[in-house]
């Protein structure tokens, strides 16, 4: 009992529900809702004339012919259900009225020769339902259903059984029952034309509301859509140029209003620009992303990093002192430095480092353009002194400050009121130990290009040969240093000398090694560049002692040195000559094992072969002039 029950249901909700369920507008959703209202009033109507039929043949007063017109009663209800399932509504309407005005006739006929008063109740139920149709059927149609129904009822009443009415009703009775059934009739049919109409239009008027609405949300949508990608990067995904620049003004507004400190940060990627000729642009903007990624790995919650152009992004720091700043910049620069960027293209991924530069509020600029300019110029200093560091923008203004400064590291009274100032002698000691380095190696730079370009390289592979050593982070600083002028004596040599092709002579190459020793005088010129003077002096010096110009041997020659040579032979090789075309990666670690316990110390072959071995490419870029 209990299945046969759960099927029943189950059968009246699957006969109840249409089999086609479009919802997209308010019109669609109120023609499945007529559906499922004349779903349940067939339902209804089959189950009222199962039961009359199951009542007449308990009863035995079941003719053969009523029992015919049951079934086919019940068959057509069926059909009609059958068909609103379909999604036909109207068609189902139709056939459910009419089977309606079938079973009207017959009460009609049985009326007819019993009262007029049952006559009369059976043709007001006929124009009720004529009423319900209008919850299903156009205007047209119900104003013909009610010329039908009224046509239907004179021909039956005046023609087929005239007789029988006549017996039953006066002619003035009958006139005014046709009267009567004329108004309830037409009036019933006004009564659904003016539902079914405006139902229509307050649909069709819903409708349109909700389109507008949807409209008016997709619009929204889209200008949403559109301003995030007026201030979003393409490419990385952070708040580009404008967004960041409307950023750094709200910051910079907060800041002034409650009286805080805030930081920018400047960096790029150091050597980029070798990333995409060498491995093309769809690597370089991996990565620029990476890069991008790293650096948000790093940041506090209400932090802002942005891609200000190019390779160049910035990041906001708010509530951050100097100290604060820095901590951050150094955790985003060793967070970069640490990771290789994963590529498909590379194997192992390609190295990057970045330079950065910090500036902040107030002590380095009161505007959000001249906070912005400390920083890059701070970020220009950290490329100039070996790049993949940090550089703050009272570094860079030490730089350009006037010479007048030195005068602090020898009276007392000036030092004491520097220190007051918040500018100690270390700091000034730093100060023009950078200012001279940039000096020189502009110099160098004006004086020949392609000896500044083999200084930075030799600078950079030094620094990196020094570091995979595990020296102190401030030794591989100086080395660094020391590698950028480690062929500044050869400001003092001809040009002729220089720029040969032919190869040179006993005197020229005796006055050639004199460049080390030139150097180390220059050096010697400033005090805050002292301790590079032995690495400059003694880099041409050979492991068995046959060197220049003191001939050390083995351990006597200081390790930075015996780093920068192991360094400059490594680009010299590499690197075009007038006098020679550059050698293989192949001949040219060759030479490198084969001067191991000669002219090199072995250590440092070793540790540079390892570092070769382990990202080949971005060694061998260190050669490429940026």
């Amino acid at each position: 009992m209990k299945h046969f029950f759960q099927s029943l249901v189950s059968w009246w909700f699957a006969a109840m529900t249409p089999a086609h369920v479009p919802e997209t507008t308010l019109a669609e959703r109120e023609n499945i809702r007529k559906r499922r209202l004349l779903s349940i009033i067939l339902l209804v109507s089959i189950a009222v004339a199962i039961i009359y039929l199951a009542l007449d043949f308990r009863l035995k007063n079941l003719s053969l012919a009523q029992a015919l017109t049951f079934f086919a009663v019940i068959s057509v209800l069926g059909g009609a259900l059958w068909l609103n399932r379909q999604g036909y509504l109207k068609l189902a309407s139709l056939i459910f009225f009419f089977s309606n005005g079938a079973a009207f006739v017959q009460g009609v006929h049985v009326a007819s020769s019993a009262d007029p008063f049952l006559l009369f109740w059976i043709c007001f139920l006929s124009t009720a339902f004529l009423v319900m149709q209008g919850l299903f059927l156009s205007a047209w149609l119900l104003i013909l259903l009610a010329v039908i129904e009224y046509l239907t009822i004179i021909w039956y009443l005046l023609v087929l059984n005239h007789a029988l009415v006549i017996h039953l009703l006066s002619p003035v009775a009958l006139q005014d029952f046709l009267f009567f059934l004329t108004i309830m009739i037409y009036d019933s049919a006004l009564v659904s034309i003016i539902y079914s109409i405006t139902t229509k239009k307050a649909v069709i008027q819903a409708d349109r509301a909700s389109e507008l609405e949807q409209a008016n949300a997709k619009l929204e949508e889209a200008y949403t859509t559109i301003q995030r990608q007026a201030l979003t990067d393409g490419l990385t995904g952070l708040p580009n140029h404008r967004a960041v620049m409307d950023q750094l003004q709200k910051e910079m507004d907060r800041a002034r209003r409650y009286n805080r400190p805030f930081s920018v940060l400047f960096f790029d990627g150091d050597r980029f620009k070798k990333v995409n000729d060498t491995y093309g642009h769809a690597v370089g903007d991996t990565v620029l992303y990476q890069i991008g990624a790293y650096a948000g790995s790093e940041l506090r919650g209400g932090d802002t990093l942005g891609r200000f152009g190019g390779e160049e992004f910035v990041v906001l720091l708010p509530e951050a002192a100097a100290h604060e700043a820095a901590v951050i910049a150094e955790r985003i620069r060793a967070a970069v430095a640490a990771r290789p960027v994963p590529t498909t293209e590379v194997e192992g991924g390609v190295a990057m480092t970045v330079s950065i530069g910090l500036a902040t509020y107030p002590s380095d600029g009161t505007s959000e353009e001249e906070l912005l300019a400390q920083a890059d110029a701070a970020m220009y200093v950290a490329k100039r002194l070996g790049r993949n560091q940090v550089r703050t923008a009272e570094e860079a203004r030490h730089m350009s400050t006037d010479v007048e400064l030195v005068a602090l590291l020898h009276h007392e009274g000036q030092r004491d009121a520097a220190e007051r100032e918040g500018i100690t002698p270390e700091q000034v000691c730093e100060t023009y130990t950078l200012r001279a380095i940039c000096s020189l190696t502009n110099l160098l730079e004006r004086r020949d290009v392609g000896l500044s370009a083999h200084a930075h390289a030799v600078s950079d592979l030094a620094t990196a040969i020094a570091s995979a050593m595990r020296l102190d982070p401030r030794e591989v600083s100086r080395i660094g240093m020391a590698a950028l002028l480690h062929d500044i004596g050869k400001i003092a040599m001809p040009d002729a000398l220089l720029q040969q092709s032919a190869p040179l002579s006993s005197q020229e190459r005796v006055l050639l090694h004199e460049h080390a020793e030139v150097g180390a005088q220059i050096l010697e010129a400033s005090p805050f560049l002292c301790d590079l003077i032995p690495m400059v002096r003694h880099h041409h010096e050979r492991w068995d002692g046959s060197g220049y110009p003191e001939h050390l041997r083995g351990k006597d020659i200081p390790l930075e040195a015996r780093i920068i040579a192991v360094a400059e032979a490594y680009d010299a090789m590499q690197r075009e000559h007038p006098y020679h075309t550059g050698f293989s990666l192949e001949r040219t670690l060759a030479e490198l094992r084969q001067g191991a316990g000669t002219q090199f110390d072995p250590e440092v072959v070793h540790v540079l072969l390892a570092l070769l071995a382990k990202q080949p490419e971005t060694i061998a870029s260190m050669k490429v002039v940026r």
